[in-house]
């Protein structure tokens, strides 16, 4: 049996056919005379097998780690290595590592691997242990070690048919060569010195043959079994092997370096393989095996091709030689040409690297598109040259672009292909974005019809372009919504003549028009006031500068109102003419408001300057003052001049810095200072109150606060004054309760007190001094006026007494009391008497004057602990209307005082601000009533009078009563008569419904010498003085009766009586019978309880 090595056969090829080596030309006849012609001197013995022995350590690991015996095959390396149709690892490594298995005793882990790179990888990494076939290069010997060599192949060179001639390496300068991406041939490729070739890697062996078909690259590497394999497979009919390199490939068993005992394990196990296993395996895969026993006609036919075949060859050497000479010259030529072409296709690459621009070449039929290097790198790939499916090439394509590129690819092929393809599409980007790309082709293959089926063209980026027209956009439409919607009025003229080109709708509005479609509205001048030497001026300014910065002006609108603008413009350029851009500002209402803040601050100025409040304007961070008003000055007694830029400090201005610094504390904190009190200095020392506020204000200068201030002084005294008065206001209340408590049992009070006076007196009237009772009813009587005394003053204080006021010189009256007060007073005190110049003139009821001198000489002798003095003056006084706003209980005019003074203890300040309360007392218990200064301060009051007191502690004390002077009757003076006046034998009608008291009114009557007519019933009366024959001349009722009223009862006896004196009496105060009439002017009047004297100087008064 005889053997003939592919191997053989391309060096064979290389060295008798340096022409051309069609594989097509691989048919059954061809391969059997070339190898009956080289069987004569090859013949390949068989080898003896090597015996295994491994060490412990190695059997050790191989039995240790099963899981580690990872082999990765290469499913795309027929006829060296693939996968077959069953998924199994198969081929000539696949058999050899079954050898290997056979002599370890282990079976590998087999897994597929679609990626030589990332299959070399692993085999670094030491996820895969075992490379079946791999060649061994200085760079995999880094980090993986080898088995002997078990086959080698050589690489050679395959172009398509339109390169004809023989190549060696080095005519390959300037051409697109294709390489397997990982391959050996590759590194072998990249090592080449001075080898200027433009080196394509490509996935797998099919992708670099169907790219060197279609022209995509200019040749290929690659070695020649697996080559012819797929040429063969894939029925690729125009190729061919154009020449031979000095590399072969050369195959062994790669083991990973993280594993060195298996790779020493493996090692061993190869060299005791048989050699006659490997041949086998080499036969199976890579030799064509020839039957030995050849029939007598299989002979016969031999011998006769032998003969053919040398008179072949001594025909074919004659023609050779001739052929040898024009091919000489035709190689010549096409040297030429391919230099030529090979230029071009530089020139033509570097024109593309330039443009960054990515070739295509679109076979139609197959549908299939060569991509360039360029046309991935412009996408951000890091790809090398592909041949895509057109499926897979449209991935690229953005899916909104996708059916207009379809359309344009169609339309373009049914059209013929006659002019240019050209379209605009989104391409993604590696990072996932999408690349605007303008694509422009031209067909250079048609079919017998005409119908393109090859495309080839370019790929531009185009996507700064598209920016760009995009910001164009953008800007136009930023532009016109700009332009449209400002809210100032923007305009457009023309340069030359000044021509409203367009305008916005805020220039309308402005105007007082409804908007664009008024357009043929606007005047010619533009609703401008200018002039047209004043518009000629801005029109070359305009023209010279190309730009005009804040032009004021005046326009008329429609409807005749004038307004102000402010506008600015700048020349531009559009469509080759010069137009003007205004943007213009109406700014009548700021002119309006400059003239309402210059008239406001007119008036801020004047109102600043004349309010009566204190305003000062300082600055905040250092509070030296900006600016005071008037009255700053006038009430801190400074100069306007001397304050201004001067600190709050340094003029003393406030009275308690702490003041101060608080309010600039909430100032600086943002909050305003409203209506707080404070003291304030005045450039005389003077300290004054003040209401104030204050808050920051921004000047142009900075932040200030502004100071505004009451000045509160007079409204503090006259506060002061007011509390009081209402101290005072709250003694008369407790008064009005007094005196209404007292009130109620007046009535009861005074007819029991009138009795006990009555009869006491009746009874003293009828014995003689020595009498042993004389004494005694005496005493009862003094105790009976002095218990009247009692209520009458506590009607007094509550001005429920009822008075009969009289015209007194005052200094009369009380000259006529100095005894009597001085008894009062005990002998170690001297009572003085300063009577001022008379007549003092007053309309007061004696009593109450008896009542007032000696409450207070009584209180001023309490006050004197052993000796002392006390006096009394009187003095004529005048009030103005100041004096009445400080006091408000006193009138303007004329009054008489009653000043008495004391050398005592004095009063201090908290018990003088409740002196003139009732039962108010500072003596020991039993020694006061606390009634009488309140009585004093209620007789001053019920006469239109008024009470001051001045004292201190150990300065004694001057309590001032002031009565109104009366100017009238001056003269007129009335002087009680101390006598009792007799009757003359009238005759009186008495009413009283009291029993006792209507009996000892009776006997007072009688004692008097009148006659008496007494009954307890009105209605009684009324029949009395009805039948009566005797004339009655007075009439004496009680006020208040059961039956009827005393006034009544008085009315109906005036018309039984016509002209009858009537006398009313009564216990009740005041508001108890002043309802009944009883106190209206003329009426006679005697209040319970009376005494003797008393009743017979009232009846002798009206009846004389």
């Amino acid at each position: 049996m005889r053997y003939v090595s592919l191997s053989a056969i391309g060096d064979a090829v290389s060295s008798n056919c340096p022409n051309t080596f069609n594989f097509r030309l691989f048919g059954k006849g061809f391969w059997l005379c070339l190898i009956l012609t080289a069987a004569v001197c090859l013949h390949l013995p068989a080898g003896a097998s090597a015996a295994l022995n491994l060490t412990a350590e190695e059997r050790s690991w191989l039995n240790s780690n099963p899981d580690k015996l990872v082999l990765w095959f290469n499913t795309e390396f027929p006829p060296i290595e693939f996968i077959s149709e069953n998924g199994e690892f198969t081929g000539m490594g696949a058999d050899v590592i079954a050898l290997v298995e056979q002599e370890l005793g282990v079976e590998f882990i087999k897994q597929p691997s679609e990626d030589w790179n990332e299959h070399l990888a692993a085999l670094k990494s030491g996820a895969c242990a075992v490379a079946p076939t791999i060649v061994a290069t200085e760079e995999r010997k880094l980090y993986a070690e080898f088995t002997t060599p078990y086959e080698s192949a050589p690489v050679v060179i395959i172009t398509g048919n339109q390169i004809q001639e023989s190549l060696e390496l080095s005519n390959l300068e300037g051409m697109r060569v294709a390489v397997v991406s990982g391959y050996a041939s590759e590194e072998y490729l990249r090592k080449q010195p001075n080898l200027d070739i433009e080196m394509i890697p490509m996935p797998d062996v099919v992708h670099a043959l169907r790219a060197t078909s279609f022209g995509q690259v200019d040749a290929y590497l690659e070695n020649i079994a697996v080559a012819g394999y797929y040429i063969e497979k894939e029925g690729i009919a125009n190729l061919h092997v154009a020449g031979a390199t000095d590399y072969s490939f050369a195959w062994s068993i790669g083991i990973s370096g993280k594993y060195p005992l298996l790779a020493s394990a493996v090692k061993k196990a190869m060299a005791s393989i048989p050699s006659k296993d490997l041949e086998s395996v080499r036969r199976r895969w890579i030799f064509l095996d020839i039957d030995p026993k050849w029939s007598g006609e299989t002979l016969r036919l031999f011998a006769i091709l032998s003969g053919f075949a040398v008179l072949l060859a001594a025909g074919l050497f004659v023609i050779a030689y001739v052929l040898k000479m024009r091919l000489q010259e035709k190689i010549t030529s096409l040297d030429e040409a391919h230099k030529k072409i090979s230029e071009q296709a530089k020139m033509l690459r570097i024109a593309a690297e330039a443009a960054q621009a990515g070739m295509w070449d679109f076979h139609v039929q197959e549908r299939l598109s060569f991509l360039s290097t360029q046309w991935f790198s412009m996408l951000g790939y890091s790809r090398n040259a592909e041949v895509l499916s057109f499926e897979d090439f449209q991935d690229f394509i953005h899916p909104e672009d996708l059916p207009g590129l379809a359309n344009h690819f169609r339309d373009y092929i049914d059209g013929g292909g006659r002019s240019l393809l050209e379209y605009e599409a989104r391409f993604k980007q590696a990072d996932g974005s999408w690349r605007w790309v303008l694509s422009k082709g031209r067909a250079v293959e048609r079919d017998e019809r005409g119908r393109p089926t090859r495309i080839i063209g370019l790929n531009v980026n185009i996507q700064t372009v598209k920016d760009a027209q995009e910001k164009v956009k953008q800007s136009e439409a930023k532009f016109r919504a700009i332009f449209d919607n400002a809210p100032y009025a923007i305009v457009i003229n023309n340069l030359e003549d000044g021509k409203l080109v367009d305008a916005n709708k805020a220039f309308f509005v402005n105007r007082g028009l409804s908007g664009p479609e008024d357009f043929a509205n606007i005047p010619p001048n533009g609703f401008s006031t200018m002039s047209r030497e004043e518009v000629q001026a801005i029109i070359n300014q305009l023209a010279k500068t190309g730009k005009l910065d804040g032009y004021e002006t005046e326009l008329v609108n429609v409807d005749g109102s004038r307004g102000h603008i402010v506008f600015s413009s700048v020349v531009m350029e559009v469509a080759g003419r010069k137009q003007v851009l205004s943007m213009v500002v109406d700014i009548t209402d700021r002119k309006q408001a400059e003239m309402q803040l210059r008239q406001s601050e007119e008036k801020f100025s004047k109102i600043f300057s004349m309010a009566p409040f204190l305003i000062a304007i300082s600055r905040l961070d250092d509070e030296t003052i900006l600016d005071v008003n008037n009255s700053f000055a006038e009430v801190t007694g400074w100069k306007r001049r001397e304050i201004v830029g001067q600190n709050a400090s340094d003029i003393n201005f406030w009275a308690d810095p702490a003041t101060r610094e608080g309010m600039i504390h909430e100032i600086m904190q943002g909050r305003d200072v409203l209506n707080r009190e404070m003291d304030f200095c005045c450039r005389n020392g003077e300290i004054r109150s003040g209401l104030y506020s204050a808050r920051a204000i921004q000047l142009s200068e900075g932040w200030a606060f502004l100071f505004v201030m009451q000045d509160i002084t007079e409204h503090k005294k006259l506060e002061k004054e007011q509390q009081r008065l209402q101290s005072q206001l709250l003694q008369a209340q407790k008064m009005e309760a007094v005196g209404t408590l007292a009130g109620g049992v007046a009535h009861d009070f005074n007819n029991m007190i009138g009795a006990i006076i009555g009869f006491a007196q009746l009874a003293m009237n009828k014995m003689d001094q020595s009498h042993p009772l004389h004494e005694t009813f005496s005493q009862i009587l003094d105790c009976s006026f002095r218990s009247a005394s009692l209520t009458r003053q506590l009607l007094a204080f509550a001005r429920k007494e009822i008075v009969e006021p009289m015209i007194l010189d005052i200094n009369t009256a009380v000259e006529e009391l100095l005894k009597m007060l001085q008894r009062l007073i005990s002998e170690n005190i001297k009572l003085h008497w300063t009577p001022g110049p008379g007549p003092l003139i007053v309309k007061l009821d004696p009593s109450q004057l008896d009542q007032v001198l000696a409450n207070l000489c009584v209180n001023a002798r309490d006050a004197i602990a052993d000796i002392g003095d006390i006096t009394i003056k009187t003095q004529l006084q005048v009030f103005d209307e100041q004096t009445s706003l400080i006091h408000p209980d006193c009138l303007p005019g004329e009054y008489v005082m009653i000043a008495v003074s004391d050398t005592g203890c004095g009063i201090d300040e908290k018990t003088l601000a409740h002196i003139f309360e009732p039962f108010f007392t500072t003596k020991p218990q039993g020694r006061g009533t606390g009634l009488g200064l309140a009585t004093v301060y209620g007789i001053a009051r019920q006469n239109s009078g008024f009470v001051k007191v001045y004292s201190e502690p150990g300065k004694g004390a001057t309590f001032k009563v002031y009565f109104p002077r009366y100017t009238r009757e001056e003269n007129q003076v009335k002087k009680e008569e101390k006598a009792i006046s007799q009757s003359r034998g009238e005759t009186i009608l008495l009413v009283e419904d009291d029993a006792i008291l209507l009996k000892m009114t009776t006997n007072m009557l009688l004692h008097l010498g009148y006659k008496v007519i007494a009954t307890a019933s009105p209605s009684e009366a009324l029949r009395l003085a009805e039948i009566s024959e005797e004339e009655i001349h007075l009439f004496l009722t009680d006020v208040i009766m059961p039956d009827m009223g005393g006034r009544s009862l008085a009315d109906a006896v005036d018309k039984i009586r016509p002209g009858i004196k009537i006398l009313y009496m009564s216990g009740y105060t005041t508001n108890a019978i002043v309802h009944q009439g009883v106190m209206e002017k003329g009426v006679n009047f005697i209040q319970k309880p009376f005494s003797l004297q008393s009743l017979a100087q009232k009846i002798r008064t009206m009846l004389d």
